[in-house]
């Protein structure tokens, strides 16, 4: 049971491996050690003439100092050397030239020039800044430290449910594209491939100053390096130019061509260096090494839905044909039931090229037809071998989700119908917003209806409560108000397994279906709403959601070409903004004090393996969690006037005795339960499970604390029970008890385990799982070592001794709930 097997690609001629779960999660926890064993330079701080140099001039760069600072710095350094370490920098130029130095170490950045004729006699030039992405791979996979990282040769994972193994994807290199790629290259040849993002976003405070960065990735890096911003993450690869707007022109179809054409020819720029590569291949010595023989592909495009538009050369939005990857008609968006026939580039390019032999006339018609747009260029991507420029678009999931149909569309449709009900009902939203118990990592909201969210991790988590907050304050004269919440829950249950870690044959087809359940909900609320009668729903962020499990079984996990993890990388730009003062050539300065960063980041890297840190484990922060002690006998007195302390003594016995009498020695027992043995109370508890989704160690912090951040917060729990059943329960005391050298954790819990009998109607269709408190005189003590993981429940604001279990908290949770629902529904 659980057993792992591993099928290689055939190119490896490697027999499939089979291993016991434990064994393969072993096997990734230490790909995902940082070897500092290997050879490290001696003094890896170079060019700089002392560690001591080089953090001075990574902490200016990190500040985003200017020269003048910089200078005033380093006099007051100079004045102050007390002789325990070398510093020789002069001042900011001397600064300057140790950078100049060191600039060799990676590939610089080049300024290009993009000239594209408007009209005749009418030639635009415009700066493009890129640095060679060949020579920047070459620069991470060479590295020895990074190569124990990088997977060369496609697998496909199996996962031993009982009955038959289950495949499942997570990496890139565990999907159907690098499987694919690899089959149709010569044996022994490796795709190198490469995770492209591009995007415009705002410099300036007030967003007068944009900027437009390309970011690359390595997708044959382990998703911990590939998604970090260290060495081997995300790096700034190009600077495409913005073609200003022209009022005259703005909106004419050849001014919206001319800006095409501008962009691609600067793709085609960027993607010369690993074009004839991706043909011929490439023999490079690796970081291993091994001599391999490379073809560089663009394995992914992440983008909006915008930039994929201009990358597709598709018309967008307005466009008949909207999709950038299928052919679904602009009227048909909202059916996402429906399968449409895929593009190619190879058919878009005749397309375009049938459009050239008609009549100006006909020619555009088809275009039209096409959703297309022809340029005088072909598609720069169509330059690179196995890079189809419309397979390699991706789900988008933080503008198709957070930041579009749930951020955006759900949420205000919701509002919409809560300001129709009346004043009361949106301060009763925003008041139950406030009184959501907090957790670690989910936004905590003081109010909602009034504020406008633009943060798409804000967004994500408002339209995750909004469905235990609004479930019943629309007025029951908008009989469709129960409909939009079965729509909201829809979506939330088709947005989680979109986001799943690792996606198995299972949970895809549960996401298909999850996504067929949401279109024909929609359908129904689009028919039978009345405030929103006119609201059009034939929107690309409805539709695109069609394409994501093909993208998951195509490329891997959304977290692969998940925006949001590019978009993160906005900030250490916007802060080299803020460092230029003139505000001139702000695209080639940018450029190079993001080189200066990534040299920082390189020299960092080696310092940190050349101290060992890399071999440390971290250290877990208690926060004044362990208390005075205090005996047996004393608590109730302590704790006088809360019910659940009552008999605090005797019902601890009692339960050591029925459950762990044969555990402990005569002797040990008796000082247990004599009366003056003291406790040590504990307010914070550190919870590893092991996740229903990866398969692999999570933690979850539990606070059982009277005065947390200035407010009591004890949090809830699912507790497995003595018959092999589950509980959820909220935490009241927590404290250990000691004897000879064995500590054993002990809890005081309310159970939240009362009979309810069955769902209601609303509960089934907004699949809310219901729990019932007991009176919390009926508080019983657990082992803490049956604490399965934390949870978050909310008042059910039907009855007070009822409440409902938060299942979208994360995906562990929401799995788990939705076997608990097949259990309460006689379906399992």
């Amino acid at each position: 049971m659980d057993d792992v097997k591993i099928e290689y690609h055939p190119h490896t001629k490697r027999r499939p491996d089979i291993f016991p779960l434990k064994t393969y999660q072993a096997n990734k926890r230490k790909a995902k050690t940082i070897n500092s064993t290997r050879p490290h330079p001696k003094r890896p701080w170079k060019p700089f003439g002392s560690c001591a140099e080089f953090e001075f001039a990574e902490v200016a760069i990190k500040a985003s100092l200017t020269k003048n600072q910089v200078n005033a710095l380093i006099d007051v350094m100079r004045r102050c050397v007390d002789g325990k370490d070398e510093f020789a920098i002069r001042d900011h130029a001397h600064l300057c030239e140790i950078w100049n130095t060191s600039a060799v170490l990676h590939a610089m950045p080049q300024k290009h020039l993009i000239s594209v004729e408007y009209k005749p006699d009418d030639i635009r030039t415009f700066d493009f800044w890129s640095r060679s992405i060949w020579d920047w791979a070459l620069e991470c996979i060479k590295d020895p430290i990074l190569s124990a990282h990088i997977q060369w040769d496609a697998q496909r994972l199996f996962k031993f449910n009982g009955t038959r193994y289950v495949r499942f994807i997570h990496e890139p290199y565990t999907a159907d594209r690098f499987w694919n790629i690899q089959s149709r290259l010569p044996p022994g040849g490796k795709p190198l491939c490469f995770i492209l993002y591009a995007d415009k976003t705002k410099l300036s405070s007030f967003g007068t100053v944009m900027g437009y960065p390309v970011y690359a990735r390595i997708g044959n890096f382990d998703v911990h390096i590939r998604n970090g911003t260290g060495v081997g993450g995300g790096e700034l690869v190009g600077w495409l130019p913005i073609v200003p707007e022209d009022e005259a022109e703005k909106g004419k179809k050849d001014y919206v061509d001319f800006k095409r054409i501008v962009w691609h020819k600067s793709f085609f720029k960027l993607l010369e260096t690993i074009a004839p590569h991706s043909v011929t291949g490439c023999w490079v010595k690796c970081g291993d090494n091994v001599d391999r023989h490379l073809f560089p592909i663009v394995l992914i495009f992440s983008a909006d839905y915008e930039e994929q538009c201009v990358m597709g050369l598709n018309r967008g939005f307005m466009g008949l044909e909207p999709c950038p990857i299928c052919h679904v008609p602009k009227d048909a968006l909202h059916d996402c039931g429906k399968v449409w026939q895929l593009r190619s580039g190879a058919e878009t390019e005749k397309i375009i090229a049938e459009s050239r032999v008609l009549n100006a006339k006909e020619g555009e018609e088809l275009l039209k037809a096409n959703g297309l747009r022809a340029i005088d260029l072909k598609n720069a991507f169509m330059s690179v071998a196995w890079s189809d420029p419309h397979e390699i678009l991706s789900y988008d999931h933080m503008h198709n989700d957070s930041h579009g149909l749930g951020g955006k569309h759900l949420y205000s449709s919701v509002l919409t119908y809560l300001k129709a009900s009346g004043r009361d009902e949106l301060a009763e939203l925003d008041r139950r917003f406030k009184a959501m118990p907090s957790w670690r990592g989910l936004t905590h909201f003081d109010q909602v209806v009034s504020l406008d969210f633009t943060d798409a991790t804000k967004l994500e988590h408002l339209v995750k409560i909004l469905l235990f907050t609004s479930h019943n304050l629309i007025k029951k004269k908008y009989k469709e108000g129960a409909l939009l919440i079965s729509c909201l829950r829809a979506y939330l249950n088709m947005i989680t397994y979109i986001g799943l870690q690792v996606c198995t044959d299972e949970t895809i087809a549960a996401g298909r279906d999850a996504v067929r359940k949401f279109s024909e909900l929609m359908k129904e609320y689009k028919n039978q709403s009345t405030l929103q009668a006119d609201k059009n729903w034939d929107i690309p962020k409805m539709h695109l959601r069609v394409h994501a499990f093909d993208d998951i079984i195509a490329k891997g996990a959304t977290r692969n070409y998940n925006t949001k993890i590019n978009e993160g990388l906005h900030p250490p730009i916007k802060e080299f903004y803020e460092q230029i003062g003139n505000g001139k050539d702000v695209d080639e300065q940018i450029m190079h004090l993001d080189h200066r960063s990534r040299i920082a980041k390189s020299i960092r890297f080696q310092i940190d393996l050349y101290d060992g840190k890399f071999d440390a484990d971290p250290e877990v922060e208690m926060e004044d969690s362990l208390q005075k002690s205090c005996s047996l006998k004393d608590i109730s007195a302590v704790h006088a006037g809360d019910s659940a302390f009552t008999r605090f003594q005797s019902k601890f016995h009692r339960f050591l005795r029925d459950n762990f009498s044969a555990e402990f020695s005569a002797a040990d027992f008796g000082k247990i339960l004599d009366a003056n043995s003291e406790i040590l109370e504990y307010r914070y508890l550190k919870v590893s499970f092991i996740s229903k989704v990866t398969w692999e160690a999570e933690t979850n912090h539990l606070r059982c604390n009277p005065n947390f951040m200035s407010k009591p917060r004890y949090d809830y729990i699912l507790v497995a029970t003595p018959d092999g059943g589950v509980m959820f329960a909220k935490l009241i005391f927590m404290f250990t008890t000691t004897t000879n050298d064995r500590i054993d954790p002990w809890v005081l819990i309310q159970p939240y385990d009362a009979h309810i009998g069955q769902p209601t109607t609303c509960e089934k269709d907004f699949q809310l799982y219901r729990v019932r408190t007991k009176v919390r005189s009926s508080s019983c003590f657990i082992s803490a070592k049956s604490i399965i993981r934390g949870v978050v429940v909310l008042p059910s604001y039907v009855k007070d001794e009822d409440y409902y279990v938060f299942d979208v908290l994360d995906d562990d949770l929401f799995l788990r709930v939705q076997d608990l629902w097949k259990v309460r529904l006689g379906q399992q």
